[in-house]
C-alpha cells in the first residue's frame, strides 16, 4: 500500500490530483532534467558524482542541462547547474513543471514530477518502494531502484550509519535508467564490481618534493607526504604557503613543528619496525593532534604497543586482499576511479602505484588500468573497482 493510499484510508478523504501553486524562475536553457540528491541520511546516494560523470557528456551532446536543487548547505556535485538554496518550493514546482525528467532521492521534487507526469528516476532505499514512490503519473515513464530485496529488507531507519543500503545500487544502473526514459544512447562500457570503504573521501596529498599551489584547488589544507619523500625544508616552506596534514613515518624535527603548529591541523604517524616512541611523546606534548597508524600484524603490533599507551591507540590499517575485490576475474579487463590523488612536480597521480610508474592523468576522476602491484592493492579502500562489459 503506497502511503497516500494510507492517508486516505486513516482519514477518510478521497485521494484526488492537485493542483501546485507554481512561480516563475528565469532561467535561459531549454532543455535540462532537475536533479535532487539529497535528502535524509539513509537516502542519500554516496556515488552521485561518478553518476553525473558519466551522464554530463550524454546529456550535453543531447542539449540537455543538470539542475541541482536543493539546500545551500549540501555539497555541490560537479557538471551540473547550481541552483543549491536558490529556489523555493513553488519555484522548483515550475522547473519540475518543464523538465524532461527528474533524478532524486526519495524526496518531494519525485513527487511533484508524478503530478506533472514527468519521467523520473529515483532512489528508494530504507522503505518499500510500493509504499514511497510516487503515486501519480504514468508508471511506463518512472523508474525506480532499489537495492535487492530479496537479499535484504528495509531498515525503515532515516540513518543508517556507514553501511547503507543505498550505496548497493550501481551507479551505471541509474545512468542507463536516465538515458533509457530520454531515449539517449547509454555507451558506458563498464559495469562496477567494488566500492572501497573510503571511495567517498576526495583525497588531495603532494610528495614534498617541491612546494605545492593550493590557490586555485579549493582545499581547507594540504596533505603532504613525507613517507613518500622526507624533507623538512620543503615541509616547511608548504606549512608557510597553507595549512597542512602530515603524513610520515619518520620523526621530524619538534622544533619545526612547534614553530608551525597553528598551521597543522593533523599528523598521522605511520608505525613500522622503526618505530620512535619519543617522537610520538613529543608531537602529544606540543598538543598537535596525532593519529597513530600501523601496517605491521598483530603479533608484531603486540611486541610494542603497551609502549604507546599513554600516547594513544595505534589502529591497524585492514584492507581487502585483491582476491577479495576481483575474485577470479582478469586484471587485463579491469579498472579503477580513484578518490586520493597525488600531487608531485605539477603532475597528477591517482595512486601511489601511479606515482611509482610516473603514470600521471590530465586531471581528476579519470577511469584507469589497474595497476597489479602491492602497493596498487594496499589502497583499495579509495578505489571503485570497474570491469567491462561483455
Amino acid at each position: 500500500m503506497n502511503i497516500v493510499e494510507l492517508y486516505s484510508l486513516t482519514s477518510g478523504q478521497k485521494i484526488k490530483k492537485k493542483n501546485v501553486l507554481e512561480k516563475f524562475y528565469p532561467l535561459n536553457i531549454d532543455k535540462y532534467i532537475v536533479f535532487q540528491p539529497f535528502s535524509k541520511p539513509s537516502k542519500c546516494f554516496n556515488y552521485w558524482q561518478d553518476v553525473i560523470d558519466i551522464l554530463h557528456p550524454i546529456l550535453k551532446e543531447a542539449g540537455i542541462s543538470i539542475l541541482q536543487i536543493g539546500l545551500n548547505s549540501e555539497p555541490s556535485i560537479q557538471g551540473c547547474v547550481d541552483l543549491r538554496g536558490k529556489t523555493n518550493i513553488n519555484q522548483c514546482a515550475y522547473l519540475i513543471s518543464k523538465a524532461e525528467l527528474v533524478l532524486s532521492s526519495d524526496s518531494f521534487s519525485s513527487h511533484l514530477a508524478g503530478l506533472y507526469n514527468k519521467n523520473i528516476v529515483v532512489l528508494i532505499s530504507n522503505n518499500y518502494s510500493q509504499c514511497v514512490s510516487p503515486f501519480f503519473g504514468d508508471k511506463s515513464k518512472q523508474i525506480i531502484l532499489e537495492p535487492d530485496r530479496i537479499k535484504r529488507k528495509p531498515s525503515f531507519s532515516l540513518d543508517e550509519g556507514v553501511n547503507k543500503q543505498i550505496n548497493e545500487i550501481k551507479i551505471e544502473a541509474i545512468a542507463r535508467a536516465v538515458c533509457r526514459l530520454l531515449n539517449l544512447t547509454f555507451d558506458f562500457p563498464y559495469e562496477t564490481i567494488y566500492t572501497g570503504n573510503s571511495y567517498t573521501n576526495q583525497i588531495l596529498e603532494s610528495v614534498p618534493s617541491s612546494v605545492t599551489n593550493v590557490a586555485n584547488m579549493r582545499i581547507d589544507n594540504l596533505i603532504v607526504r613525507m613517507d613518500y619523500e622526507f624533507s623538512e625544508n620543503v615541509l616547511e616552506h608548504q606549512m608557510q604557503h597553507c595549512p597542512v596534514t602530515i603524513v610520515t613515518n619518520k620523526p621530524i624535527n619538534l622544533e619545526l613543528l612547534k614553530t608551525y603548529k597553528p598551521r597543522i591541523k593533523q599528523l598521522f604517524y605511520i608505525i613500522d619496525e622503526n618505530y620512535n616512541l619519543d617522537f610520538a611523546i613529543g608531537i602529544q606534548k606540543l598538543s598537535i593532534p596525532l593519529s597513530m597508524t600501523t601496517n605491521l600484524n598483530e603479533e608484531e603490533l603486540n611486541s610494542f604497543k603497551l609502549e604507546f599507551l599513554d600516547v594513544g591507540l595505534i589502529q591497524r590499517k585492514i584492507t581487502k586482499t585483491k582476491e577479495e575485490i576481483i575474485k577470479n576475474l582478469p586484471v587485463e579487463k579491469l579498472y579503477y576511479k580513484s578518490s586520493k590523488h597525488t600531487l608531485y612536480n605539477g603532475k597528477l597521480f591517482s595512486s601511489k602505484a601511479a606515482w611509482l610508474k610516473n603514470d600521471s592523468i590530465p586531471q581528476l576522476n579519470q577511469i584507469q588500468s589497474i595497476i597489479d602491484t602491492e602497493e596498487f592493492w594496499k589502497e583499495s579502500e579509495y578505489h571503485l573497482y570497474l570491469k567491462e562489459k561483455i
